[in-house]
């Protein structure tokens, strides 16, 4: 067992002590945030430079639905990571505020370091907790081979838990002896105006991935009718789509997982581009702020489509190439065969008014607990200097198998309950 440095000072606070800090949830559009967006923007703006952001710009004019998205650059991020973060909104100041804290997160998620090396077997023989295979999602995680290592916390009761620095640093390149146990990814990054906000959002993805990625592999979703969707917010999003002439499909995967969840399909016949049919996500206690969240992603989808500069984009190389007639096939498929699996009523799904983060946390604990889900390890990845908290969180069980296949989902979930 190696200790690369004597990593940060002990986190001296346990997880009920990182919610003394309470302030009430206000209404965001995307969101419940304890500070309203022009506010998040005052906080960030004046740190751009030091996140490397040398360009801001709003794709909104690029595309005809008229939903705000905003793109920052950063020339400079560290190899592996995009050089471009994007953000969505059903008002400019919060797609601004979503993309410049995008770049925050993955700024602070690169320069973690690890603060040990040492092969599962050591931790155990040392009685250091950390997390295993069965944790990871993974079939197995060879007992003598060396890992790096960094520190979370359990957030049950605050106690030191180690987590393979793969998970948690973004981008991460294993050096020479050790394991890269799974593909290195940035589900579960997540910034707040304090920890324990940081904390609940990186939730809010990490049941949006899980939940998604199952589906995607094939699992079950359920049509959710338009005309059921009342809330004037939803309304004027999908009105936005409708006067564009696109068609969109809303799949609730709410049944499927802990929290109201939706996926969202576009299909765009009269621009006869097959890279246009793109999909949006998202998970909340709200089902509207769910519902919100996956229909600007996908505009903001559909920005990034159009834009063209992302350099992940050859990840999807094949979709341009694409026949626009084969894409609406399987759009109009994929609409089938929700509604085959059953229909969702959205006026039916829990719309609890905004609560306090501790409020809200306590909700999404008592729901994974209610899941199946007994535990949460969050590390906080906060830079002290820049001053804005960030977190990054992993739910044993739970996993993105879009971004790593290998990695399997765990355990049964439970319906929702209003």
């Amino acid at each position: 067992m190696t200790d690369l440095d004597n990593g940060p000072a002990a986190h001296a606070l346990a997880w009920l002590e990182t919610l003394t800090d309470d302030p009430a949830m206000l209404p965001c559009g995307t969101s419940h945030r304890s500070v309203p967006a022009a506010e998040a923007i005052a906080r960030v703006w004046p740190l751009r430079h030091r996140l490397g952001i040398s360009r801001v710009a709003d794709l909104t004019p690029l595309d005809v639905v008229g939903i705000p998205v905003f793109s920052v650059t950063r020339p400079n991020a560290r190899t592996g990571q995009i050089t471009l973060c994007q953000g969505k909104g059903n008002a400019p100041d919060e797609a601004l505020a979503s993309a410049l804290f995008e770049a925050l997160e993955r700024h602070c998620g690169s320069l973690a370091r690890p603060v040990l090396t040492a092969a599962p077997a050591e931790l155990r023989a040392r009685g250091r907790s950390h997390l295993g295979a069965d944790d990871l999602g993974l079939a197995e995680l060879p007992d003598d081979q060396p890992l790096e290592w960094i520190q979370g916390r359990d957030s049950g009761d605050g106690s030191a838990v180690l987590v393979p620095a793969a998970e948690v640093i973004f981008p991460y390149t294993a050096p020479p002896g050790c394991l890269r146990p799974v593909r290195p990814s940035t589900t579960g990054l997540a910034s707040g105006a304090t920890l324990s906000e940081a904390v609940l959002h990186a939730l809010y993805e990490v049941v949006e991935r899980d939940a998604t990625s199952r589906y995607l592999h094939g699992g079950p979703g359920r049509l959710v009718p338009l005309d059921t969707i009342t809330g004037p917010a939803e309304s004027e999003l999908l009105l936005k789509y409708a006067k564009a002439e696109i068609d969109t499909v809303v799949v609730d995967l709410t049944h499927t997982t802990v929290l109201p969840t939706f996926a969202v399909f576009l299909s765009d016949p009269g621009a006869h581009q097959a890279h246009l049919a793109v999909s949006g996500f998202g998970a909340h206690p709200n089902a509207g702020v769910a519902l919100r969240r996956a229909l600007t992603e996908a505009a903001q989808a559909r920005a990034t489509a159009i834009q063209g500069s992302r350099e992940d984009l050859d990840r999807v190389a094949d979709v341009y190439r694409a026949d626009p007639a084969a894409q609406r096939s399987a759009f109009l498929h994929r609409a089938l065969r929700a509604r085959a699996e059953g229909v969702t009523d959205f006026r039916t799904l829990p719309d609890p008014p905004p609560r306090s983060t501790r409020a809200a946390l306590r909700h999404v604990a008592a729901a994974l607990e209610a899941g199946g889900y007994d535990r949460v390890v969050h590390t906080d990845l906060t830079i002290a200097e820049l001053g804005l908290p960030v977190a990054h969180v992993v739910v044993p069980g739970m996993v993105d198998s879009v971004v790593e296949p290998l990695r399997s989902h765990r355990v049964a979930h439970q319906p929702v309950q209003a």
